[in-house]
């Protein structure tokens, strides 16, 4: 199975897990624009995309880049380039290689063999990391749902990119209930 099939079902996976809207972590083709490979893809990123909310039913959504996971480059091998902090969080599995190249102060290079079962491990534990760490596009007190997610306990939002901008799913998180039988603040 080819590495873009294997991620792409590992994306699917996670995206049902969380609950996630459809397509919204997906892989996204960096094509270069001049040069002897201009036309040709050179890399792709791992991407989580927002979609908006409310949806607008009469807008073609079309699929950007919201929030870049990390880079991925593959010829004889596969390398990420990842983000310092986030690439401070999580374990590097022993057969992965950390490439220090000083040109590039913003991310680190781990390079895999194409065979590593290590690398879809490792790819899932950053896209759950940013998946956690998200941070919606815009921050709101609550939505209409108020007193179902204090009933719950829990943010019961359809779309829980967009509920991560909710100060009182964060209150939830913690314990603290504002409203309803549950009301303990």
């Amino acid at each position: 199975m080819s590495f873009e099939i294997r991620v792409n079902e590992m994306l699917g996976g996670i995206i049902n897990q969380y609950g996630l809207p459809e397509n919204s972590i997906y892989l996204f083709s960096n094509v270069s624009t001049k040069g002897k490979n201009k036309g040709m893809e050179i890399s792709k990123s791992l991407c989580i995309s927002e979609p908006e909310y409310p949806s607008n039913q009469n807008m073609k959504q079309i699929q950007s880049k919201s929030y870049v996971i990390m880079n991925i480059q593959y010829q004889s091998c596969i390398e990420l380039l990842i983000r310092n902090k986030q690439f401070n969080e999580i374990v590097i599995p022993d057969d992965a290689v950390v490439k220090e190249l000083k040109s590039d102060v913003l991310f680190k290079h781990v390079v895999f063999s194409e065979d590593s079962d290590n690398l879809y491990n490792f790819l899932k534990s950053h896209i759950i990391y940013c998946i956690e760490n998200y941070e919606a596009s815009c921050s709101f007190g609550c939505c209409s749902q108020f007193e179902k997610c204090s009933e719950l306990k829990r943010c019961i939002h359809e779309n829980k990119l967009y509920a991560k901008g909710c100060s009182y799913r964060k209150n939830l998180e913690a314990g603290k209930i504002f409203y309803g039988v549950y009301k303990n603040q």
